[in-house]
């Protein structure tokens, strides 16, 4: 059976892992087990200083053990307006391309009430294109609330335990400034927690790294605007759970980036939504393929899976201290409780992406 990924894109800046225009022509599950290699595209504009455009060419081999998705290198990808100006995407890695756009630049501008699409050249000359998608205004989230849950698990034992969660919940009105119109949101997350080395014998001047990690990876978070009653949510939408640990303990930003959507495009990732809940995650195989708004512009029978959306993005940073998740231990003290040595309590950039730098929203 063929695999569906969804792919998750490098250096989005507000990142992967992300669509706009209600003229979607079809939004179709295929199962067939005779498909052989389709093109897979996965695009996103997001409006901003500069705004950013990034597109993902991959091909998807039929399902055989643990497949993965094969970069397109002979390929070029290009943004275009509603009319015809257009700019070319800079490759950036396999596969990838992508360009930043600078507020005012001439002959091409990104502004709401426009729309834009996409054109990808793969192979033999062979173009694919996107529908056009709105950029529509976001409402700008307001505050988000915390709360510390207990869930019973099997440890490694085979005992039943209780471990802690964090619950992080959004609130934030449906609709835009200046705007009667509800929108449809999806939301992105990403973390940042402080780490400071702590030795028995701790040096007079220890290290403090500040670790960025992947939020809700593999997870799709939307909410249907136009179907909700109320003008708001306030404390009803679970945006994200992570364990209650040592990552809490000596102060986390919780970064959260609201997009506005078209309504194909919540369909499309509605649609991505239910295969995550069904499979676990956008790595694993998934049972069908989900067809967006992209076609071969000479077979349109082609079946191009993947979605090419436009934003505009509102960011919102939740300052987390240690009292906010209710005091966790931190690392180091946990493992030398334990009599343990970790390397990382010595030197903290041994942590996976760990940087000296400290970011410049951090408030001590």
């Amino acid at each position: 059976m063929p695999k569906n990924r969804l792919f998750l894109f490098v250096a989005f800046c507000a990142i992967c892992s992300g669509l706009l225009s209600g003229c979607l022509d079809e939004i179709s599950f295929d199962s067939s087990e005779n498909q052989l290699e389709n093109l897979a595209i996965q695009g996103k504009l997001i409006k901003g200083t500069p705004s950013i455009v990034s597109v993902s060419i991959t091909r998807i081999a039929p399902f055989s053990g643990l497949d993965s998705p094969m970069p397109v290198e002979t390929a070029s990808a290009s943004l275009l307006d509603e009319n015809e100006n257009a700019v070319d995407l800079m490759a950036s890695g396999p596969g990838l391309f992508q360009l930043e756009i600078p507020e005012g630049q001439a002959g091409f501008v990104v502004q709401e009430g426009h729309a834009y699409r996409i054109r990808v050249v793969a192979g033999a000359g062979v173009v694919y294109e996107s529908e056009l998608e709105p950029l529509l205004p976001v409402p700008h989230p307001v505050s988000m609330d915390i709360e510390l849950v207990s869930r019973d698990e099997i440890n490694e034992a085979g005992n039943i335990v209780a471990n802690p969660y964090l619950q992080f919940f959004i609130n934030t009105p449906l609709s835009a400034a200046n705007s009667s119109q509800k929108s449809f949101l999806k939301w992105e997350t990403e973390g940042c927690y402080r780490f400071i080395e702590t030795t028995p014998n701790s040096p007079a001047f220890p290290k403090t790294c500040y670790n960025k990690e992947a939020v809700n990876l593999g997870k799709v978070k939307i909410f249907n605007g136009p179907a909700n009653g109320s003008g708001s949510l306030s404390s009803r939408l679970l945006l994200v759970e992570t364990s209650q640990d040592y990552r809490f303990s000596q102060g986390y930003y919780l970064t959260v980036y609201q997009q506005s959507l078209s309504e194909g495009a919540f369909e499309y990732w509605d649609q991505a939504r239910q295969i995550v809940e069904r499979s676990g995650s956008f790595f694993e195989p998934a049972p069908g393929k989900i067809r967006g708004n992209i076609r071969n512009t000479d077979n349109p029978q082609e079946e191009v899976f993947g979605y090419f959306y436009a934003t505009v993005q509102d960011t919102f940073r939740l300052r987390v201290r240690p009292e906010d998740a209710y005091y966790p231990s931190p690392f180091c003290l946990s493992s030398f409780a334990d009599g343990e040595r970790n390397a990382v309590c010595y030197d903290c950039l041994l942590r996976p992406n760990s940087s000296l730098e400290k970011p410049d929203y951090w408030e001590d």
